[in-house]
């Protein structure tokens, strides 16, 4: 499987269970807002998934790949906690940021360990 589609299904899968991971706070345990949390955080699993897929085709080095993952997964975070504060809606920095960098994170990983690269054109 190629990078960039290994990316998008890990992404979509890693942001689905980042968003379930809301079920342990109170305040987002009516179903309505958990679902739109999964939603959201599964849209941004895939988002972050097709730049880590692309940047691993490019990048040969793991170690490079989970500083990248980390550093998109966090930026994606951030702009989702920024939107949140900025719709004045409590912020829940840590709560988003740190589960994002870590998806971020085993994408990186993922993708370059276990995505196929393209074959070289003769």
């Amino acid at each position: 499987m190629s990078k960039p589609v290994l990316g998008i299904i890990l992404g979509i899968i890693f942001g689905a269970l980042d968003g379930l991971s809301a079920i342990f706070y109170p305040a987002t345990r009516q179903a309505d807002i958990l679902m739109g949390i999964v939603i959201g955080s599964s849209i941004k699993g895939f988002i972050v998934g097709i730049i880590v897929g692309f940047v691993a085709r490019k990048v040969q080095s793991q170690r490079a790949m989970i500083i990248i993952g980390f550093l998109v997964g966090l930026f994606f975070a951030f702009l989702t906690s920024l939107a949140q504060t900025m719709s004045d809606q409590p912020a829940y920095w840590l709560e988003i940021m740190v589960p994002g960098s870590i998806v971020g994170m085993i994408l990186g990983y993922a993708t370059q360990k276990y995505g196929a690269t393209p074959a070289e054109k003769q």
